[in-house]
């Protein structure tokens, strides 16, 4: 066996680079702008806490480790160096995300034009909505193509195990749930236990390090977020069925499975429907036969701890195995053509590329379409919050706020701290007064929290109202509340012209502010504040 030729790789990795800059330029012409997700904030906040004070903290104040940390490492980075602009990260993730692209490449062998340009076609089309927003999966997908290149290599006996565990430890690193995938394929490559002791020795003493270094630091072994999003333990994530079932509300028709198809639940499903069907056709003890069954083995295990063991909605960046799914996929057909050796003639050579033209071209279309091109531009929270920052300004004067969802572009354009009370970003003891329905606001008034922002409906004439800590969209988990009065409001932020109904179907258009100090117990005097871990990581 042998990869692919470089120059075709090389050529190809532009081409996936073309497209992916070609939608960063569709969403500035659409919106003004680069968008980032509001989550891809918790790392940009975090990461200059970490530059500036040493501190991994989203508040500055309470130790968090709610976050995928080699992602962190290069925000943090960022943060110190360059910055971390919009176009900083876009930048970025273009770059690992298009060196991801490459690996994957290098581990196909046929050369086949049209089947290097279908998966840079599907690659960039899927890559879109997820590469450029802020978060982990850019770096997912280049620690994945290394991952698959040295799964691949090492069949071939062209590497040893330390490099497939040093690439699966960076698979697991960029993103842990990814370790579901990277162990069964491990495990099918090595073949027997024997072989595959060193690295899975390796990857477990690596394990071992990083939940000792987070149980010392941070009180948890594992990231807090995650926690967050499996509070109520072992049930059936009733969010995630329904948004599954969702697009069938109405009868199942071909527009339904058509909108199936376009949903995070749906590319995961048919993905994996294909890979089922495809493995068959694949040899034994091959490269691809290796990834699909890891893939297939990894998805079985990914879909049973969404289903079975998450309280928590899905976001598009859980779509992830798609790219591990699609790669296996074309990798059974790259091989099944390269074991036959055709030699194409001049005449297929041009058929092949034009077939190439056609994908890409495809592609770029599919791309413009799914961005907007042409549309009214969307208002994001990001806009509101940003308005918000300014506007409240006065009231707030820099003090500690607390807020749920959305609370990352905010946190970002406010001069104060933001202490996020979904917990996502927050600490072992919110997350544990968050599992046993604790009195959130007499903890938020010990950390020297002073007003709660939340988006609501138009609340009207109202005396007093329940804002929960984590939204009831969001998770089936039905978390503490903090109580607020119609006295206690400072302050609302909207405009429905930006953000009404078309750009928010959730319906909170609005932005309040409540006064907490009122309500909180002597929260002035001595050794009534809570004592705060801040331990410095630097």
């Amino acid at each position: 066996m042998r990869t692919g030729s470089m120059r075709l790789n090389v050529v190809f990795s532009v081409v996936f680079l073309a497209l992916i800059i070609f939608g960063y330029a569709v969403q500035i012409v659409n919106h003004g702008a680069i968008l980032l997700e509001d989550d891809a904030y918790y790392y940009t906040v975090i990461a200059h806490n970490l530059a500036i004070d040493g501190l991994s903290a989203f508040d500055g104040q309470t130790l968090t480790n709610g976050y995928h940390p080699l992602w962190l490492l290069i925000v943090t980075g960022l943060a110190e160096t360059v910055g971390t602009s919009p176009l900083v990260l876009a930048s970025v993730e273009a770059i690992l995300a298009t060196l991801g692209v490459f690996f994957l490449l290098a581990a196909l062998r046929s050369e086949s034009l049209a089947l290097a340009a279908a998966f840079v076609a599907f690659a960039a089309i899927l890559a879109t909505p997820v590469v450029g927003h802020g978060m982990e999966i850019s770096l997912l997908i280049a620690a994945l193509g290394l991952f698959v290149l040295a799964v691949v290599r090492y069949i071939e006996g062209r590497c040893g195990s330390l490099w497939l565990a040093v690439a699966a430890a960076l698979v697991i690193g960029a993103r842990i749930d990814a370790a579901v995938f990277v162990l069964p394929t491990l495990l099918l490559a090595t073949r027997n236990l024997r072989a595959a002791i060193p690295p899975l020795a390796f990857l477990t003493l690596g394990g071992v390090v990083y939940a000792a270094l987070n149980l010392y630091l941070f009180g948890m072994p594992m990231p807090v977020s995650g926690s967050i999003k499996s509070l109520g333990g072992l049930q059936i994530n009733h969010i995630l069925l329904d948004a599954t079932l969702s697009p069938f509300d109405g009868g199942f028709s071909l527009s339904s499975f058509l909108v199936f198809l376009r949903s995070v639940e749906g590319k995961l499903l048919a993905v994996f429907v294909i890979a089922l069907l495809v493995l068959p056709l694949a040899r034994r003890r091959s490269a691809p036969a290796v990834l699909l069954g890891g893939f297939v083995l990894g998805f079985l295990f990914y879909a049973a701890k969404l289903a079975l063991g998450s309280s928590w909605t899905i976001w598009i960046w859980y779509g992830f195995p798609v790219f591990i799914g699609l790669h296996a996929i074309l990798a059974c057909f790259d091989d099944r053509i390269a074991e036959f050796g055709l030699r194409q003639s001049r005449s297929a050579t041009l058929l092949a590329s034009f077939v190439a033209l056609v994908l890409v071209a495809g592609a770029g279309a599919w791309i413009a379409k799914s961005n907007g091109l042409g549309k009214s531009p969307v208002t994001t929270f990001e806009a509101i919050n940003r308005k918000a920052a300014v506007d409240l300004a006065p009231v707030l004067a820099g003090d500690r706020v607390a807020m749920g969802d959305r609370a990352g572009s905010f946190a970002d354009a406010y001069r104060g701290s933001v202490t996020q009370i979904e917990g996502l970003v927050n600490d072992r003891v919110f997350y544990e007064t968050l599992k046993a329905h604790g009195d959130l606001k007499a903890l938020l008034c010990r950390r020297g929290v002073r007003y709660l922002l939340a988006y609501m409906p138009d609340l009207g004439a109202y005396d007093s109202i329940d804002v929960p800590a984590i939204r009831p969209a969001l998770s089936q988990f039905d978390g503490p509340k903090v109580t607020v009065s119609k006295a206690d409001e400072v302050g609302r932020v909207v405009d429905l012209k930006l953000f009404g109904d078309h750009n928010n179907v959730d319906g909170d258009h609005y932005l309040y502010a409540w006064r907490l100090t009122s309500s909180c117990p002597d929260m002035a005097l001595p050794g009534n504040r809570e004592s705060f871990n801040t331990r410095s990581l630097k």
